[in-house]
C-alpha cells in the first residue's frame, strides 16, 4: 500500500510541478484539475474504496493521462496570444 501511495504522490507532484511551466491558460487549468482530482481521490480512498468503483477510477486515470500527455507535449503546443 505504501508503494501505491508513493506512486500517487509522485504523479501528483509531477502534475503540479508541470503546472508552473505551462503558459496556456486552458492547458494550465486542465493540468491543475487533474492534479487536484488525483489528490482528492487518494484522500477519499483513505475513508472509502474510491478506486474500486469502475466509473470513478476510469474518469480519474483518463483525466490524469490526458494531463500527463499535455505536459509531455507542451513544448510542441504553440502558445496562443489572445
Amino acid at each position: 500500500a505504501s508503494i501505491l501511495l508513493g506512486f500517487f504522490i509522485y504523479i501528483s507532484m509531477k502534475l503540479l510541478r508541470g503546472y508552473k511551466k505551462i503558459e496556456q491558460n486552458d492547458v494550465k487549468i486542465f493540468v491543475l484539475f487533474a492534479g487536484l482530482l488525483l489528490i482528492d481521490a487518494v484522500s477519499e480512498s483513505l475513508g472509502e474504496p474510491v478506486f474500486n468503483s469502475a466509473p470513478q477510477y476510469v474518469f480519474i486515470f483518463i483525466t490524469v493521462g490526458i494531463a500527463l500527455s499535455m505536459l509531455k507535449t507542451r513544448k510542441k503546443i504553440p502558445s496562443s496570444s489572445v
